[in-house]
């Protein structure tokens, strides 16, 4: 794991024994070499996380076969690769705080194959309208987060999904314009529910008022007296 860098490059190549990399708040405009060509074949696991990131090509996806937990949080991604479902068998992903107001058609469409093995998805913080938005994943009871996203009208999926909490619409319009028991706010704005007390520290729920992090950033040496 590599927190809080300048890297800008990753030349590689990856050493074969890497099952996973996370790489956040660096300075990477694209997916590094390393990441590209000749990964292990035991490489399952990614985050990128907060750099300015705005394309996935497709031949990057193709070399991501193996993943099956990928997050791509706070990049700059205005849309998904249409491969990612094509290509990996996921089973995990967070594609937090982009800027997605559209997803390709295998997300949305019902009993996508490729989607089959998928448990957990966030789409939090991207302005996703009603139209965009997977409820079909829901519908399968995919735990999945919606927070911060465009939901004013749900209509199309059963409503006690959102009483469990398996799909989470904190900070949307549906949450905003009419009070409902399963909405929460959030402490801050991009701090959202799950990420406090994930054993992560996030720069965005460092404040007094989100539990500086559920303690998440303890170890990091921060200065809470200057939040």
């Amino acid at each position: 794991m590599l927190v809080y860098s300048n890297m800008e490059s990753w030349e590689g190549p990856m050493p074969p024994s890497v099952g996973s990399v996370m790489i956040r708040y660096s300075r990477l405009r694209s997916i590094p070499h390393a990441l590209q060509l000749n990964l292990p074949s035991n490489f399952i696991i990614l985050f990128l996380e907060s750099s300015p990131i705005s394309v996935i090509p497709d031949t990057v996806v193709a070399a991501w076969a193996n993943l099956e937990r990928l997050h791509l949080m706070n990049l700059s991604l205005q849309t998904l690769p249409a491969s990612l479902t094509t290509t990996l068998t996921l089973w995990d992903v967070d594609f937090r705080l982009n800027n997605f107001t559209t997803l390709s058609k295998d997300w949305l469409t019902p009993n996508t194959l490729s989607l089959s093995h998928l448990k957990v998805a966030s789409f939090a913080g991207n302005p996703l309208p009603d139209a965009a938005v997977p409820w079909q994943l829901a519908q399968r009871g995919i735990l999945i987060d919606l927070s911060g996203t465009n939901v004013s009208t749900p209509t199309s999926v059963d409503p006690t999904i959102f009483a469990s909490r398996h799909v989470v619409l904190d900070d949307t319009p549906y949450c905003v314009d009419i009070i409902h028991s399963f909405c929460k706010p959030l402490c801050a704005p991009g701090c959202f529910g799950y990420m406090r007390g994930d054993y992560y520290c996030d720069l965005a729920c460092f404040t007094s008022a989100c539990d500086f992090d559920g303690g998440d950033c303890d170890t990091m040496g921060f200065d809470i007296s200057i939040t």
